[in-house]
């Protein structure tokens, strides 16, 4: 429990903050409320076993309605996670603002970002995929590219290239890139390892037939992950208006429900 703004008088939080204890509720009385327990030394409550229940319920509320209002915030300098409330949009801000809980200093501008700080915002999603991404994995900043899959078979390395401005532009909240990881980094990035290793070539850039191999696989298999349901309307947009048609018309209006009749 955040130690900021809390009366040892009335042994409580007197904040009207919700990210002070989010992982409980969004409401920090539920769980810092005197009439359940006084606490006058200003510990944390005992909840059974801390280390399981933190997991468990950070899990439920990622997995939830609740998960799908709550912002990440990210460390301008070093694109350190600092923590989560609000809405899921991905914003970044000055340490010492996060500190003094002044989060309408943040903002979604990542091309202010350096390029190290900008890796570790999209490294933070890599681990939160249905499936695992291939470990020998990196992100390259790549500025006015957009967003692409490469593969160094000497390597064995699958990378992500990506231009700043994709977050904010494209990638909205957390959703949104954890389902490009899925498309780009998952699906991609195996496609190309699978031509690798059981045909013994490339991705073909000017094959027609690989392209589309490769958008229909990653396409078809983005949309039925956990994260397809919660991205955000500019992300789901985008995916109709390159790669809808990939898609079967039978499962169009389940996975593009605001695009089809």
């Amino acid at each position: 429990m955040d130690m900021r703004q809390y009366d040892p008088a009335i042994a409580r939080w007197v904040a009207q903050d919700p990210v002070v204890h989010y992982d409980y509720s969004t409401y920090n009385s539920f769980d810092n409320n005197p009439i359940f327990f006084a606490d006058p030394s200003g510990a944390d409550s005992e909840v059974g076993n801390r280390n399981q229940e933190d997991d468990l319920q950070k899990r439920k509320i990622e997995n939830s309605n609740i998960g799908g209002r709550i912002k990440d915030y990210f460390d301008k300098e070093t694109g350190e996670f600092l923590g989560r409330g609000g809405t899921d949009d991905i914003k970044f801000i000055e340490r010492k603002f996060w500190d003094l809980n002044l989060l309408g200093l943040a903002d979604n501008d990542a091309t202010q970002l350096s390029d190290e700080a900008f890796k570790n915002v999209l490294l933070h999603y890599v681990g939160k995929t249905d499936k695992k991404i291939h470990s020998n994995f990196e992100i390259r900043v790549r500025e006015n590219t957009g967003i692409y899959t490469g593969y160094d078979e000497k390597l064995d390395l699958v990378y992500l290239a990506i231009s700043k401005d994709r977050i904010g532009k494209q990638i909205i909240n957390r959703f949104d890139a954890i389902n490009m990881h899925e498309h780009e980094s998952f699906s991609h990035g195996n496609d190309w390892r699978k031509l690798w290793f059981t045909y013994k070539r490339r991705y073909d850039s000017s094959s027609q037939s690989d392209f589309d191999l490769f958008e229909s696989n990653a396409t078809n298999y983005q949309i039925k992950t956990s994260s397809w349901k919660n991205t955000s309307k500019q992300w789901n947009s985008i995916i109709y208006d390159h790669y809808g048609h990939y898609v079967p018309s039978s499962l169009q209006k389940k996975y593009f429900p605001n695009y089809t009749n």
